[in-house]
């Protein structure tokens, strides 16, 4: 599934759609539960922790020190509404352009190894 400008989807195959199509897709269906899209931001809550943690990434032992290693805004306490009720959560926020550029940038640089 792709979308077009104006919000509407389109039927895509996997191999047509473009990086910014499936990251829309990716964010709009939840399908990383630790990161919503809300308006034209991007919120990532502490669900990411464990999974930074279960790849043996250290040096973040919380959200604080994410959004401060990737230069992010962390916000304390953040009301997000899901699903009919609101929820009170500390998040790190970007906007979803930044994040865009930033998931490009690691894709398109070749790996230093």
């Amino acid at each position: 599934m792709a979308f077009r400008e104006d919000g509407g989807a389109v039927e895509v195959g996997r191999g047509e759609a473009s990086f910014e199509d499936r990251l829309h897709a990716v964010l709009t269906n939840r399908l990383l539960p630790w990161m919503m899209l809300k308006g034209d931001r991007v919120y990532i809550t502490s669900g990411v922790l464990g999974e930074l943690e279960k790849r043996g990434v250290e040096g973040v032992s919380g959200l604080r020190d994410l959004a401060e290693l990737l230069g992010w805004e962390y916000i304390p306490k953040r009301s997000i509404k899901e699903g009919g009720r609101v929820r009170n959560l500390s998040v790190v926020s970007i906007e979803y352009e930044a994040l865009k550029k930033f998931l490009l940038g690691a894709v398109e640089q070749p790996s230093q190894e």
